[in-house]
């Protein structure tokens, strides 16, 4: 019995043995073949061609600055977690021709991290370097110098918000580089958007109370009046009492009561006292000749998917939110509600099947672009909308055949959602003598400048 047991554990040990040996083989292979940890030198520069692809694409000469070779360095290979950044110059070169508007390198360093969907690309660099890209990418580098200098202090106190308030927290990154945040890097660094904001640096708008930093809004042009906070219908609308509506034009015209009727007479016509009256936003229409319900039908799916409360669904006399699973022939398209300064708020869409209710201007900018139709702005041009008409201060009036809608038309101005600083407000407000502080005292009232 003795011997028996032995020999049993004789056998274990040969056991142990033998996977002790693969173990140390395995090792010893890792160690002689595994890629250095260290970090490594490597040598990135631009194509060759980037100046002959701009060309093709614009049709002009534009000289497109040559950066020098970028080199990089990879760090924590394990992680799939890259930095990338130029010890020589700081930055770091964008080769992506297909959307160059004259970009030169990126400022600060660049990190890629790995996720599950494909890479995600974070630029790090000080805040007022950031503005450097955003203030021309925002408004044009042409436009008087305080009105850049207005636009370069919303930038700044709208980024530093989401410096105390990061939107990503999972890759420790506060915005993104779209117009859901501010585009940023979009055409190249200019002279005189640098020097707007060199001559503002650290400056921020503060709240009425000097206590917390302003919500500082902006859009491109406005239709002759602006709105307020509620064209989002959040829970902080209230929280901005000095974004307030009012006549964007030199009289102060007092608000009126913006009755539909009203409001249809002041859209289809022009108030030579706005500010903007000369812009081409100022006033636009937009034709539907051919009703694509499939279209209407899809688009009203995706913004149920985007914010279920407030595309709503009519149910034994009420409104609620609910998956839209028919839809049918569209019978009407009526605005039935608007916000401070004219801006429509709720759309219904009534059809054979359901009546549906569309809530909040960006909502219905969706909604009413078809995706095809052109823009006729009011100097003739014809602009293409992929996805939202330019704003909601609108007047529709609908085309029908057999009771049913077959296409529709839309007076409109401005362009954007109207709530904050008109872009081009500020700039005819420049142009006849207004300070960057004043122009922001009149878009944003009783706030003050405050140098950080």
């Amino acid at each position: 019995m003795d011997k028996k047991i032995q020999i049993i554990q004789l056998k274990i040990l040969l056991v142990i043995l033998e996977i002790f040996l693969v173990l140390l083989i395995w090792t010893l292979v890792q160690l002689i073949f595994k890629p250095k940890q260290e970090a490594e030198i490597y040598q990135a520069g631009p194509s060759q061609d980037v100046q002959e692809a701009f060309r093709e694409q614009t049709g002009t000469e534009v000289k497109v600055p040559e950066p020098t070779p970028t080199p990089f360095v990879l760090t924590n290979i394990d992680t799939i977690r890259v930095v990338i950044t130029n010890k020589e110059t700081g930055d770091i070169y964008h080769k992506d021709a297909e959307e160059w508007q004259g970009r030169t390198d990126y400022r600060g360093t660049l990190e890629l991290i790995e996720e599950e969907e494909g890479f995600v690309v974070i630029n790090e660099l000080p805040l007022e370097e950031y503005l450097y890209s955003v203030v021309p990418s925002e408004m044009p580098a042409s436009y008087p110098m305080e009105a850049l200098k207005a636009q370069a202090i919303c930038a700044r106190t709208y980024a530093y918000l989401h410096v105390l308030s990061p939107a990503y927290p999972q890759w420790n990154a506060h915005v993104d580089d779209t117009t859901a945040f501010q585009v940023y890097h979009s055409v190249a660094e200019q002279e005189s958007t640098n020097r707007a904001v060199q001559e503002t640096e650290g400056m921020v708008l503060l709240n009425p109370a000097g206590d917390a930093l302003a919500q500082t809004y902006y859009y491109s042009t406005s239709c002759g009046y602006g709105s307020d906070a509620h064209v989002w219908r959040t829970k902080y609308s209230d929280s901005y009492p000095y974004i307030i509506s009012k006549a964007i034009n030199r009289n102060k015209t007092a608000s009126e009561d913006l009755t539909e009727e009203v409001f249809e007479e002041f859209i289809k016509s022009c108030r030579e006292d706005d500010y903007e009256a000369e812009e081409e936003w100022y006033r636009w229409t937009y034709e539907v000749k051919k009703l694509d319900e499939q279209h209407i039908y899809e688009v009203l799916k995706q913004r149920y998917e985007a914010n279920p409360k407030l595309i709503l669904t009519k149910k034994k006399g009420d409104y609620v939110s609910q998956p839209i699973k028919e839809f049918g022939r569209i019978l009407d398209l009526e605005i039935v509600r608007r916000e401070a300064g004219g801006v429509a708020d709720e759309l219904l869409i009534t059809t054979d099947k359901n009546v549906y209710k569309v809530v909040t201007e960006l909502n219905i900018r969706y909604i009413l672009n078809d995706g095809s139709t052109k823009v006729k702005r009011q100097d003739g041009s014809l602009v293409s909308m992929n996805s939202l008409i330019p704003s909601a201060f609108i007047c529709l009036e609908t085309k029908e055949e057999k009771g049913k809608v077959t296409g529709y038309t839309i007076w409109g101005g401005g362009y954007g959602h109207g709530a904050g600083m008109s872009q081009n407000g500020a700039k005819h407000m420049a142009l006849e003598g207004m300070t960057a502080q004043e122009i922001l005292n009149f878009f944003f009232e009783d706030c003050t400048i405050e140098d950080k």
